[in-house]
């Protein structure tokens, strides 16, 4: 009778195993992951051309696009101009948040800061039961690629109610090719104002601080009060820029909070995707201005943090003027890059 034996696995065949399945593993990590991000930039995308829509509805309905932010006032005496917020408190019916929207009280100063609508917090004043508008975060302005948690952080909040949280959002408002302060150790071509020079330029108010749609390069200022309508775009509206994407812990501009009338834009006038995120070891987690080789690569960068920037790889996503959604390369052209921004700097703009 023939004796029948078990063959057993050696160590070295069992090796050999497990090391075909993490080959496989590490062949396979790279497809999973390229295709969640894949998944993520198309939810990108979706929110930001959400906002074209809403854009083009707000147009519809008062023949300009939203200002940088809503004011009843074009300046001095400041005590009677009131503010009311950045230009996505305005789109907030169009984006179907007309539930939040209806609870800002527009007759009061800074109406956006200190709006409630649900009684579902607490005021940390009077400690009454209230949500504040500035502590709500949208899921319509979180691009899932970025790594923030929706909210400023700790370090950065100041002023009252600071333990509560500021909410945040990807996507901003373009102001184009606009004039920014110059530092000595940036680039000497990244200053704005890149349009018609010598002398006066497309973008010659400083960070778009103007109430004059005319000394803004792009769609929105800073806190521009006068809207840019449509005709105002003569390089054509699918040529022009009207948002795009930001990661608010890269500027501190950008961490005000999607609510607040001021610091609620981007330009193109930094680099697309200009390096002043966390990953750079310049960047620190305090309110402190860097120094030095820093200069240029920090969150408090006046002269490029304010930039699109994405976590996308490879460049960027923008909401154009007619509502159209695209990617653009963070290896652009650098003056390309700039027409884009402008909305009349009259130059033929190379396909993106």
């Amino acid at each position: 009778m023939r004796r029948q034996t078990n063959h057993a696995f050696t160590l070295v065949e069992l090796l050999v195993v497990i090391a075909i399945i993490g080959i496989l593993i590490a062949l396979l990590l790279p497809a999973v992951q390229a295709a969640r991000e894949a998944a993520r930039r198309i939810d990108c995308s979706n929110k930001l051309k959400q906002i074209g829509i809403a854009l083009h509805n707000y147009h519809s309905s008062h023949s300009t696009f939203p200002p940088g932010y809503s004011t009843n006032g074009l300046g001095p005496p400041w005590p009677l101009r009131t503010k009311h917020g950045s230009a996505l408190v305005l789109l907030l019916p169009h984006l179907g948040h007309s539930d939040i929207y209806d609870h800002i009280d527009f007759s009061v100063n800074w109406s956006a800061e200190w709006s409630t609508y649900q009684d579902v917090a607490v005021d940390c004043k009077s400690r009454r039961p209230y949500e504040w508008l500035f502590s709500t975060s949208l899921s319509d302005l979180i691009c899932p690629s970025d790594d923030h948690e929706g909210f400023a952080p700790q370090w950065f909040v100041s002023g009252h109610c600071r333990h509560l949280k500021r909410a945040l959002s990807n996507y901003l408002p373009s102001m184009g090719a606009q004039r920014v302060p110059t530092s000595p150790m940036c680039h000497p071509l990244y200053r704005g104002n890149f349009f018609r020079q010598p002398s006066p330029g497309t973008g010659t108010a400083l960070w778009g601080q103007t109430h004059k749609i005319s000394e803004v390069s792009g769609v929105f200022g800073y806190y521009a009060g006068a809207g840019c309508s449509i005709k105002h775009i003569t390089d054509g509206t699918s040529n022009t820029i009207a948002f795009g994407e930001v990661r608010p812990l890269c500027s501190t501009m950008h961490l005000i909070g999607w609510w607040r009338e001021i610091g609620v834009v981007a330009g193109t006038t930094a680099p697309l995707n200009w390096d002043t995120c966390p990953e750079n070891p310049c960047w620190t987690a305090n309110n402190v201005d860097p120094s030095g080789n820093c200069r240029c690569h920090h969150h408090r960068s006046w002269q490029v943090s304010p930039g699109f920037k994405s976590q996308h790889p490879g460049g960027a996503q923008f909401t154009f003027a007619d509502g159209s959604v695209h990617f653009i390369s963070e290896n652009i052209d650098y003056r390309n890059y700039q027409r884009y921004g402008d909305r009349r700097d009259s130059e033929f703009a190379d396909p993106i």
